[in-house]
């Protein structure tokens, strides 16, 4: 689009970079959570490594697309994976919006890798 972009942002306790094809194994960490997906899957169950990486892909072209999109977040002092979020457009009926989407690690997986 030929907007600058935000590389990477820190806050006291977090810091963020858009989702990259390199964080398929934290992210599929996460959609292999089943605590995590019980809420976040259409079906409840985790996702395959094939949908996951589909879901990155389609994550790093929404930012080459729009400018914007899902970030990766980590503790700022160990850079411990916590989870992802952001912002996101969808095709909803006859428009598009753009909507809010997060997930974060379960305390089953937290720390444990």
């Amino acid at each position: 689009m030929g907007q600058a972009s935000i590389e990477r942002f820190v806050t006291a306790r977090l810091v963020a970079e858009p989702v990259s094809l390199e964080h398929f194994p934290e992210i599929n960490r996460l959609h292999t959570d089943p605590l995590v997906m019980k809420t976040l899957s259409a079906d409840g169950k985790p996702l395959s490594e094939e949908a996951t990486r589909d879901h990155v892909r389609q994550a790093v072209e929404h930012w080459q697309r729009h400018g914007f999109g899902l970030w990766v977040f980590r503790a700022k002092p160990d850079g411990q994976f916590i989870g992802r979020g952001g912002l996101k457009k969808y095709q909803i009926d006859q428009g598009e919006v753009i909507g809010l989407a997060y997930a974060v690690l379960s305390g089953a997986q937290w720390r444990t890798h």
